[in-house]
This record gives C-alpha cells, sequence and structure tokens, in this order.
C-alpha cells in the first residue's frame, strides 16, 4: 500500500509539472507573438519610407525600433526554451520512475501468481474448496478465493492503466521535444534577420554621416519651426482662457442673489463653470486609458520632451510625441469636448485644438480638417485626415500634445 501511495503522488506531480510550464509558455508565445505584430508595423513603415536625407533620422528610429523588438523576440524565445527543456527533463526524469515502479509492481504480480501456482490452487478451486476439514473452513476458503481474485484483478487493471498513462506521457514528452525543435529554428531564423537588420543600420548610420551637414540644416529649420507653432499654440490657448474666464463671470453674475450655489470654480489658476470642470475631472480619471488618435498600423518614432538621438547625437526637444503611420490615415479625437482653436501654421499644415475643461489635446500636420471651430466632439470622433508628404517618400507624421492649461504633459502616459 505504501508504494501504491508513492506511485500515486508522483503521478500527480508528475501530470502537474506539465501544465504549470505550459501556461508560462503560453504567455510567453503570445508576448512574441505580440512583439512579432509590432515588427511587422515597423516593417511596413519602414517600406513606405524611401532613403532620403529627409527621412533618415525617421528611419533610423525606426530601425533602432525594430532591433529592439527582434532583440525582445530572441530574449522571448530563450525563456521559452529554458522552460520547455527544464520541463523535459523534469518529465524525463518521473517517467523513469513510474517505469521502475511499474517494473516493480508486474515482478509482485507475477511472483503473486507464481505462489498460486505452487499451492495448486489455480489447477483445481472447486478441489481446495471441498478437501477442508469442516464447513467453516471451506468457507473461508471460498471467501478467501474470492478475495484473492478481485486483488489479482485490481493489480493487472492497475498495471494496464499505468502502462496507458506512461504511453501518453511518452507521447506528450515527444511533442515537447518536437515544440523545442521548432523554438531553436526559430531562434536561428530571429538571429539571421537580426544580424541583416545591424547590418541595415549601420549602412544608413553611413549614409547619414555623409550627409550630415545637410541634414543639420533641416533640423535647424525645423526647430524654428517647432517654436513658431509652439507660440501660436500658447496664444491660442491664452485667449481661450480669456474667454473661458469671461463665460465663467458671465454664469456667476447670472446666478441668483441669495441661497444659489456657485456654479464656477477656480481650477488650475483660472475660473471655469460647472461644466468645464467636471469634463476636465473626467479627463483626468481617464488618464493612461485614453484611446490612440490614430487606428491601424502606426508606430511612435520621437518622444516627448529632450531627446539625444542613439545613433547621432542629434539632441531634440518634443512637445509631445510624433505618431508615423500609413499614408492618408484619419486622425480621431481622444475625448469628448469642443473644437476651440483651428488654425494653419507653415511647416504643419492644419493643426485643431480639442479643450476638456482646463484639459487640450493638439493635432497637428493634417491635410483635411472634418470639424469646425465650436462643435462639440465625442471620444472616437473623427476629426480630419493627416497630411502625407509628397516630396518626402509619402510620410504620414501626425504631432500629438496634451496640456493641461499651457504645461505640456507627456502623452504616453495618457495613451491607452
Amino acid at each position: 500500500m505504501k508504494r501504491n501511495g508513492i506511485i500515486i503522488l508522483l503521478l500527480f506531480v508528475f501530470i502537474g509539472i506539465f501544465p504549470q510550464s505550459s501556461g508560462k509558455i503560453k504567455e510567453l508565445e503570445n508576448k512574441r507573438k505580440e512583439t512579432l505584430a509590432e515588427i511587422e508595423i515597423t516593417n511596413k513603415l519602414l517600406r513606405d519610407t524611401k532613403k532620403t536625407t529627409q527621412t533618415l533620422l525617421n528611419r533610423l528610429d525606426l530601425l533602432s525600433d525594430q532591433i529592439k523588438k527582434r532583440k525582445q523576440v530572441i530574449s522571448l524565445l530563450n525563456d521559452e526554451i529554458d522552460i520547455l527543456d527544464s520541463s523535459l527533463k523534469e518529465k524525463e526524469k518521473n517517467i523513469q520512475s513510474l517505469e521502475n515502479d511499474l517494473s516493480i509492481k508486474r515482478k509482485d504480480y507475477v511472483v503473486a501468481i507464481q505462489k498460486m501456482q505452487r499451492k495448486h490452487l489455480m489447477q483445481d478451486k472447486l478441489l481446495f474448496i471441498l478437501s477442508a476439514e469442516n464447513f467453516s473452513q471451506s468457507y473461508r476458503r471460498l471467501r478467501y478465493l474470492k478475495e484473492y481474485s478481485s486483488f489479482q484483478k485490481i493489480q493487472a487493471q492497475e498495471i494496464i492503466q499505468k502502462q496507458e498513462e506512461l504511453k501518453k506521457q511518452k507521447i506528450i514528452l515527444e511533442k515537447g521535444k518536437q515544440d523545442k525543435l521548432v523554438l531553436l529554428e526559430n531562434k536561428e531564423t530571429e538571429n539571421t534577420v537580426l544580424q541583416q537588420e545591424e547590418k541595415e543600420k549601420q549602412s544608413e548610420i553611413s549614409d547619414f554621416k555623409k550627409k550630415e551637414k545637410s541634414l543639420q540644416e533641416e533640423l535647424n529649420k525645423a526647430k524654428k519651426q517647432a517654436q513658431a507653432l509652439n507660440r501660436q499654440i500658447e496664444k491660442a490657448i491664452e485667449e481661450e482662457i480669456k474667454r473661458a474666464e469671461k463665460e465663467a463671470k458671465k454664469a456667476k453674475e447670472a446666478e441668483k442673489p441669495k441661497g444659489s450655489v456657485s456654479k464656477t470654480e477656480e481650477t488650475n489658476g483660472y475660473t471655469m463653470t460647472k461644466e468645464a470642470r467636471i469634463l476636465s475631472t473626467s479627463f483626468a480619471e481617464n488618464r493612461g486609458s485614453l484611446p490612440f488618435p490614430i487606428k491601424g498600423m502606426y508606430k511612435i518614432i520621437r518622444p516627448y520632451g529632450d531627446y539625444r538621438h542613439p545613433e547621432t547625437n542629434i539632441t531634440m526637444n518634443n512637445q509631445g510625441i510624433d505618431i508615423q503611420t500609413t499614408p492618408n490615415n484619419n486622425v480621431y479625437s481622444v475625448f469628448s469636448g469642443e473644437v476651440t482653436s483651428i488654425f494653419v501654421q507653415p511647416g504643419y499644415n492644419n493643426c485643431i485644438i480639442i479643450t476638456h475643461g482646463n484639459y487640450r489635446t493638439i493635432y497637428i500636420n493634417l491635410d483635411e480638417v472634418s470639424v469646425k471651430k465650436g462643435m462639440k466632439v465625442s471620444s472616437g470622433q473623427l476629426i480630419g485626415k493627416l497630411y502625407t508628404d509628397p516630396e518626402n517618400s509619402g510620410t504620414s507624421i501626425l504631432k500629438f500634445q496634451i496640456r493641461k492649461g499651457i504645461e505640456k504633459l507627456n502623452p504616453e502616459m495618457w495613451l491607452r
């Protein structure tokens, strides 16, 4: 009985090993698939972005991101292989233990049969019963034969069941070994692609060094345009704040002189109406869950804030984030609000500011505008079409900002 208990315990441990490791492997596999999907997006954007002086930095950013994601895929593959390898070793060890126990059980069964044969109980059961000295002994012999027969059947069934279980587990083991071979092949393929991507990146860095002077001139021009854009945005926001304060003042003056509750409240340094304050609170509560202003394939190619390009040492400052996407893609509002400003800015085409209480989302570089100033918009509503630059290999980049008052915020902390 003790040995049976050990065998059962081993089976429970044995059966529990693979489901647990399979869950971890499945999780890693899903992460790997997600990362490969992101790589495919970057590949598509790279194919759409031809090599020109103006697109060199964008291409380098895309290639750097692609290489980073490729290394993540290889790392995930390594983790999958390690977990699977560990599980396979544990399974092999447990199969060996089960085989040893099964061998012992078979021997015990053979010994029991041989004992029965030596006592001639298997040859003539009836004679064994009738040769008893009295009725009581005959009854005991009959009961003994029944119990021993039942025991033999149970032992035989246990042996058959364990043989079947062992057969199944060996099939699972073989499947695990095949899965490991597939993972190793995938890893080898990814390493080969990684080497090609790193060569391509080095080639583009060489191109950049050859065109560094002309590219620097382009960047200086872009910095001046960005400064002009920032002034225009801040001017539009300041004018809007003044207008909002006037509206709040009028609302307060329209209230009853006695027993009335103020419908205005000062937030972020200026007075807002109750409705604006509610919208502002709602926007703040959605921090980290706002939808992207672009649908389909896109990639953040330039982060928020001060940015030093890792390959070229060029320093830049971004008031928001730059999102590259496919040509002629649409742009959508990320939250309910009011369109408070639409203007054209040299180098950035159409720009839209949508106000959400004392928060604002800013959409820059639109070709077509689908809304008007003063219009109420909802989350996910189409507001325009992104500009696709025909002179810059059809590059489509949305510059997106979020502000609280005129304070700049990192959009990546707010978007889903």
